[in-house]
């Protein structure tokens, strides 16, 4: 509005008012310009649109309140299994708010706008005019958002119930309901229950619960999917790398956007890998992917923690908050081992990422150097890399008496990091296992340091879990 205003008027010609200019055919065309580009802000599928934000968190909340609703616990990351699930729904859902209140704004104010630019109206006429056209629109755009994400939230609760294996569900009017909606009080097959809003009207404030013969005690919570027994499955599509990964339990969250399908598939297979022969570590794996959606992630649950704890707060300051917590991603680094409450896992920077054979090329160049080991010049030598990190925070190693004498035997010996390993490996003694565990799994012959410490980690994990590493 204020762009519009000014528009115009910075330079009158001497004697004419700011009310009598008019505005010139270019700058006509800059008003469309710029309403356009504003309208643009508020598509479904944009990341940073707010839209896509409150979607997210309707349907989060719905998927808690639908396990609160059965007496079942469901942690939030939990819940960001369901990611297939929310990632369709942005797709298709908004669809009141953008081929309604979008189309009304395009189609009322924007033909209204472009007839007043058209005419020479002036800037304060224009502006005005806009003003009113929108809070004009505001009620029936809060409406139609409202709406939606009631919507959401209900969908949340319907697919939640489902994995609970719940069959049946109850429309409960509201105390005020109208006849609509009393109407369709009762029980219903958990496919067949109307949907608030959709189903109803506007602004609805019905609500569904578990039918009123679900014993809820008895309700077994759904398994975890478990690795498959047999051989990798490379997949031919990101789409068909992050289903595999989902579907084979690698982690709670995945996302490889922004990556090529080789180096996706890399991933998988080194994380499949681990954790059939290390199942503990598992447990601390709740994202695998690009480390920029890795980001993203973070700043979602953690804008939505912040929410309790600071609720005066203004979402754009928590956002703002979570972002830096998040941090940002040198464009030098590969990939990252990450521990923290909310994201915890490898990823790997989508730059290099995006193209696999010139991470490739740089990987070589590393080797032939003397940065990274001997046979480390592979996607996958990289994720073994960042995996021997999260053995070493499973088991400590760094800390332990049996990793300082190997290194103290090591360097009774005359042994040189550099030469021996990697310069990569002398930043710090994480480095030095994370590099050794990487040319442990990639070179047909492993150096002695390197065998020494690849073999501590499979006995230290033995004895600390049992079983056959």
């Amino acid at each position: 509005m204020k762009n519009i205003l000014g528009l115009g008027v910075a330079l009158p010609e001497k004697g004419i008012s700011r009310d009598s200019f008019t505005f010139s055919t270019e700058e006509r065309a800059q008003v469309m310009v710029e309403m356009r580009n504003w309208i643009g802000t508020y598509k479904i599928d944009e990341e940073d649109s707010p839209i896509s934000w409150y979607y997210g968190e309707s349907y989060g909340l719905g998927l808690i309140q639908a396990a609160d609703l059965i007496g079942k616990g469901r942690p939030i990351l939990d819940i960001l299994k369901n990611q297939e699930i929310l990632d369709k729904l942005k797709k298709e859902g908004f669809a009141l708010v953008k081929d309604n209140a979008t189309k009304r704004i395009k189609n009322k104010i924007l033909t209204e706008m472009e007839a007043y630019a058209i005419a020479g109206s002036n800037p304060r006429e224009v502006a005005a005019r806009l003003n009113k056209l929108f809070e004009d629109g505001n009620s029936d755009w809060e409406r139609l958002a409202r709406s939606e994400l009631s919507m959401a939230a209900e969908r949340a609760k319907e697919e939640e119930w489902k994995a609970w294996g719940i069959e049946t569900m109850d429309f409960v009017p509201a105390p005020d309901a109208c006849p609509i909606c009393t109407a369709l009080a009762g029980e219903y097959k958990i496919n067949e229950c109307p949907l608030p809003v959709d189903d109803t009207h506007p602004r609805c404030r019905c609500a569904r619960r578990p039918g009123a013969d679900v014993d809820t005690r008895s309700l077994q919570r759904p398994e975890e999917p478990k690795p498959a027994g047999f051989e990798f499955v490379e997949a031919l599509s990101l789409k068909e790398a992050e289903e595999w990964a989902r579907n084979n339990g690698l982690a709670d969250l995945i996302s490889y956007k922004g990556a090529s399908v080789e180096v996706a598939n890399e991933w998988n297979r080194s994380v499949f890998d681990h954790i059939t022969r290390f199942p503990m570590l598992r447990e601390n794996l709740k994202f695998i992917g690009t480390t920029q959606e890795r980001q993203r992630a973070f700043v979602r649950l953690y804008v939505a923690d912040l929410r309790e704890r600071y609720p005066t707060y203004s979402e754009e300051s928590l956002i703002r908050l979570a972002r830096k917590q998040a941090g940002k991603t040198p464009g030098s680094v590969y990939a990252y081992s990450i521990n923290d409450q909310y994201t915890s896992g490898i990823s790997v920077n989508s730059k290099w990422a995006k193209t696999a054979d010139k991470f490739k090329n740089n990987l070589a160049s590393d080797v032939v150097s003397g940065f990274h080991p001997v046979g480390c010049d592979s996607v996958r030598s990289v994720v073994d890399h960042e995996m021997a990190h999260q053995l070493d925070n499973l088991l400590e190693l760094r800390r332990s008496d049996e990793f300082k004498e190997v290194m103290q035997g090591f360097f009774a010996e005359g042994g040189n990091i550099p030469n021996d390993l990697s310069r990569y490996a002398l930043k710090n003694p994480g480095e030095t296992i994370a590099e050794a565990w990487a040319e442990y799994l990639n070179n047909e012959s492993p150096r002695p340091l390197s065998k020494k410490i690849g073999d501590l980690i499979e006995l230290k994990y033995t004895a600390k879990f049992g079983g056959n590493s």
